[in-house]
């Protein structure tokens, strides 16, 4: 989904990920500057020990957090005060490629 979202589509959004986490998501990553709205973010998920969710406020903790372990799945937004979201997607895709 693309901001500005209706929190209907986003509890939708979250639903479905609740349900697939169910089969495969063990780890999931929220990239958010704003801490108000991380909160909210990872709230919305069900307090479940097999899903363990990461938090990035900015897109250089994101990449951190991705050199260190694995993602199943990520949400990000797109205007972070450092990188925007697609630069920061573009970087994860040459990270994918040569993980050095």
């Amino acid at each position: 989904l693309t901001k500005p979202i209706t929190k209907e589509q986003l509890e939708r959004a979250i639903d479905s990920i609740t349900h697939y986490e169910q089969r495969h998501i063990k780890y999931l990553l929220v990239v958010e500057d704003d801490e108000t709205l991380l909160d909210a973010i990872v709230t919305m998920f069900p307090d479940k020990t097999e899903l363990n969710i990461e938090k990035a406020r900015t897109g250089k903790e994101a990449i951190t957090i991705l050199k260190n372990h694995p993602i199943d799945c990520m949400i990000l937004d797109l205007g972070l005060p450092d990188i925007s979201g697609q630069d920061l997607l573009q970087e994860l895709y040459q990270l994918a490629k040569d993980p050095q």
